[in-house]
């Protein structure tokens, strides 16, 4: 069996921000034969799935385009202009099998959303699968990197050269 190029060979998520997306694509080359895909994200512990998944497979295939010819001279007869551009030809979540033809080539797009969440580090797989093609593996890593913190909910004042003590949860 066969398999396309895959770029890059892992993901990694650094130093990700609390309630905000994160994303990182996968690039899939030419695919080696037609094929119905589909790719997920097995994440490694106790995390709720939805912290990290696929959120798009997208396939694009070059196809000629006709390119209008704005630079022709006033009365020179025109000419054929064809320029080969990527179009995209099918979407998926991922899960629902996306269709491709052979040397299509598919980005999937990987996102992270953590919205409380206690873990620093966390570890993974994005498995990849394609009919008659060798399964795809790539290693995923994230760190996480903003601790939120509060300071009470009490107003805080304090006097010229006073101390206060104030409780923070982070």
């Amino acid at each position: 069996m066969a398999r396309p190029t895959v770029d890059p060979m892992s993901l990694e998520f650094n130093q990700i921000p609390l309630r905000r997306e994160s994303s990182r694509y996968v690039r899939l080359g030419e695919a080696p034969s037609d094929a119905q895909l589909t790719a997920t994200v097995l994440l490694k512990g106790d995390v709720p799935p939805s912290l990290v998944r696929v959120k798009h497979v997208t396939a694009s295939r070059l196809m000629p385009i006709p390119m209008e010819d704005y630079d022709r001279p006033p009365h020179a007869p025109p000419y054929p202009h064809v320029e080969l551009t990527g179009v995209i030809v099918g979407q998926s979540d991922g899960t629902t099998p996306l269709g491709i033809e052979k040397n299509d080539t598919v980005m999937i797009e990987v996102v992270v959303e953590p919205a409380n969440l206690s873990l620093d580090q966390l570890s993974g797989t994005v498995l990849i699968n394609g009919t008659g093609w060798d399964p795809i593996s790539l290693p995923l890593t994230l760190t996480f990197g903003e601790v939120e913190s509060r300071i009470g909910s009490e107003p805080l004042t304090i006097q010229q050269k006073g101390v206060r003590t104030a409780t923070i949860t982070a």
